[in-house]
């Protein structure tokens, strides 16, 4: 039940054309920076290569990736296409959709696969207009439905070869460039239905041709696994399932929430959060492809290292910055509640400030707001909130120096203009 594998880091994985992209958008400033300057954008390097873990979890179909990384991925794949559950490591546990995508033919996978790479080499990839909030809410409802109840399309996406060939009132796709054009009226229910049809079969034949293509070396990492696995357990670490049964405790305390209709998956880390000397199990909850909760754990006592969430803040109207500040109190109070209430920390707070990301729209990107509580003994805990309703998006405990360093590098590169967004941090008290 918990052995997804992770996509092993082959030049051809996800992350590595992700990483590809940044490092020539980075090329030009590390050749003109001074020797100071190319230590800084080493770190932030190495930081972004742990970080882009969570990348996959995020498309740019109306739905907004953090500055760089929306880029750069949309420049290393086609996620437009693949969607939310694209390149993560996504068994299809559902009867229905897994007989479903079973049922193609290996003519069938082909196209897709090949539609995707051609694409990729172009660049290409997009919508013709952004959805709308009502048809993002039901692109939602529907991918729930299409998930849990089986609920498909009754027809397939009407293909096109050229903009010629465009039908304006319908909806139609260009495999070429896979790129949607959408209608100017609302999609209906169907349109919906086969765009998350095509993601999901898109996703699939991606998967089937990654296993085959990199047999050797998920065995050779599910092995290497198993055996970090075992010597935990030796040294008296949790197992597997504890660390399961941890998470699921967690995603009670945190979101009040089963798992019970939610795939999951679990896996060993040491090049992460957590390290070979000290190695972590990172657990994943998929709720239908559109919530996606990750816990991350001590393999050593089962301690909470990281939370993650990703899902409805998608669906949320852009809030302003100016909105943003206003609400930056009243959510600080929130933060301070889960610290407090949830993660059961007790320790004296000297310090506290607030973050978020901005753009050339002057808007909180996300729609997330981050707070860190710097502790009398150095410690800083980091509380990501949706600014919309305060539900947690991040939860990690950093020490002190790395956090500072952190901050300090995501701004200067900022400034420099490597990166396309520009870090806000205040001091709220």
């Amino acid at each position: 039940m918990y052995d997804n594998w992770r996509f092993p880091q082959t030049p051809d994985s996800f992350t590595k054309k992700v990483l590809q992209v940044v490092r020539e958008n980075m090329k030009e400033t590390v050749e003109t920076a001074g020797d100071e300057e190319r230590k800084e954008i080493v770190v932030y390097n190495q930081k972004e290569e742990m970080d882009l873990r969570n990348i996959e979890q995020k498309d740019n179909h109306g739905r907004k990736m953090y500055g760089w990384q929306k880029k750069a991925a949309a420049a290393a794949l086609a996620l437009a296409v693949v969607g939310v559950g694209g390149f993560t490591v996504h068994a299809v546990v559902d009867s229905l959709v897994k007989a479903r995508m079973e049922s193609m033919s290996q003519e069938e996978k082909t196209q897709y696969v090949e539609e995707v790479d051609s694409a990729m080499q172009e660049n290409a990839s997009t919508y013709s207009r952004e959805l709308t909030q009502e048809e993002k809410e039901r692109e939602r409802e529907l991918s729930i439905a299409y998930h849990q109840d089986g609920r498909f399309p009754e027809g397939e996406l009407k293909r096109v070869e050229d903009e010629s060939e465009v039908d304006r009132d319908m909806l139609c796709f260009a495999p070429e460039s896979l790129y949607f054009y959408l209608p100017e009226r609302a999609l209906t229910d169907e349109e919906l239905l086969q765009i998350i049809d095509y993601q999901n079969k898109v996703n699939y034949a991606l998967q089937e041709r990654y296993e085959e293509a990199y047999a050797e070396e998920i065995a050779a990492q599910k092995a290497a696994e198993e055996e970090t696995k075992q010597e935990v357990e030796t040294d008296g670490g949790i197992t597997e399932e504890e660390a399961v049964a941890k998470a699921q405790e967690w995603m009670d305390k945190v979101y009040g929430k089963t798992t019970e209709d939610m795939e999951v998956s679990c896996y060993m880390d040491t090049n992460g959060l957590g390290t070979k000397e000290s190695p972590a199990y990172e657990i994943q909850f998929s709720f239908a492809d559109v919530d996606t909760y990750t816990f991350s754990v001590d393999a050593a006592d089962g301690s909470l290292i990281e939370v993650l969430y990703s899902g409805k803040e998608f669906l949320a109207e852009e809030m302003s910055v100016s909105d943003g500040e206003a609400k930056a109190e009243a959510l600080s109070q929130t933060a301070e509640k889960y610290l407090r209430d949830i993660f059961g920390i007790s320790e004296e707070c000297k310090e506290v400030y607030y973050a978020y990301n901005t753009d050339e729209n002057n808007t909180v990107l996300l729609n997330m707001m981050v707070f860190q509580f710097v502790m009398e003994d150095e410690q800083v805990y980091v509380v990501g909130l949706d600014c919309i309703d305060g539900v947690l998006e991040v939860y990690k405990v950093q020490d002190y120096e790395t956090w500072q360093k952190n901050w300090e590098t995501d701004k200067e590169l900022a400034q420099k203009g490597v990166l396309n967004y520009e870090v806000v941090k205040k001091q709220l008290r």
